[in-house]
């Protein structure tokens, strides 16, 4: 488990950190720095002592603090980067609402208009075939009432 812990990805990590393996590396205590296990001379292994465990803990947890501190740095960049992203989208969002309001009301006109349009060219063919034809029209008398003699109707 300290194994896993103290290992840091180089490509991840900062000036200043070094990629340590509990399992290969122990720290010694005058300098600090991390030296490959050597066979004794008797050909047992020395084992650490308790204080190069702690060293070794304490650097990796220094090496860890130092991650986290750049890793809340790169959080804090993409935070103000996707804010500069946000605000550059609320410009287009609310012109292309604006616009979809503005196609609404000149549906709506453009229908009212063929309306009218319609109307219109109806009148027109009906001014047109009257002035062909050289008809009276004659408002207020019930169609019918003539019974055939239009004149003597006329001049009654």
């Amino acid at each position: 488990m300290l194994g896993t812990l103290c290992t840091m990805d180089k490509d991840r990590s900062h000036k200043g950190a070094q990629q340590t393996r509990m399992d290969q590396y122990t720290t010694q205590s005058t300098g600090g720095s991390l030296q490959k296990d050597s066979p004794s001379p008797t050909g047992k292994g020395d084992e650490p002592t308790g204080a190069q465990i702690f060293a070794a803990i304490e650097a990796s947890r220094q090496a860890v603090q130092t991650q986290i501190a750049a890793m809340v740095v790169d959080v804090n960049l993409l935070r103000a980067e996707w804010r500069v992203v946000a605000e550059r989208w609320v410009a287009p969002e609310q012109q292309v609402t604006c616009l979809q309001i503005d196609i609404d009301t000149l549906k709506a006109t453009v229908a009212i208009l063929e309306t009218k349009t319609h109307k219109l060219e109806e009148r027109a063919e009906d001014a047109e075939g009257r002035a062909r034809r050289c008809n009276l029209c004659i408002v207020s008398v019930l169609e019918g009432v003539e019974r055939k003699a239009l004149e003597a109707f006329l001049e009654e």
